[in-house]
């Protein structure tokens, strides 16, 4: 999984690209419409289920939604590994799901990639915690 987001950020990272080639560089588009986000079954197995997300009125993607089939999901550790320390993102209810961020480093690129997972504590907090949904997001870049 961490290749297939390594890969997506690249991407995302591109000043042109389209929602239909982050979908296809995820699997196969198996639905969506001009102004609906693309579902994609993704050619990687860890992952069950990816939605590509469109900025409103263009065909620029804003982010992708991915979820990690049942026990293929990174441990924390190797998604900082891959892609540097993380941020706690605060929580606005204590209803909602615990999330982290992580800015991997994009020098030269007109657009960055956030990476956000939601994470299920365990018993040491969010460090040993199991991801259970992963959004990569495309950020302009502001520098």
């Amino acid at each position: 999984m961490i290749e297939t987001i390594e890969r997506l950020c690249r991407l995302l990272e591109t000043s042109t690209v389209s929602i239909g080639e982050v979908g296809a560089g995820l699997g196969k588009v198996v639905g969506g419409s001009d102004d609906a986000p693309l579902a994609v079954k993704p050619s990687d197995p860890t992952i069950v289920e990816a939605l590509v997300v469109r900025e409103p009125g263009t065909d620029d993607p804003a982010y992708v939604d991915l979820v990690p089939s049942e026990g293929n999901a990174p441990p924390i550790a190797d998604l900082e590994a891959a892609f540097g320390n993380f941020t706690r993102v605060p929580r606005v209810h204590w209803n909602n799901p615990n999330r982290i961020i992580f800015y991997p480093p994009s020098p030269g690129t007109s657009h960055t990639c956030a990476i956000i997972a939601e994470v299920r504590p365990g018993e040491g907090g969010l460090e040993d915690g199991q991801v259970t949904r992963l959004t990569v997001r495309r950020d302009r870049r502001l520098d």
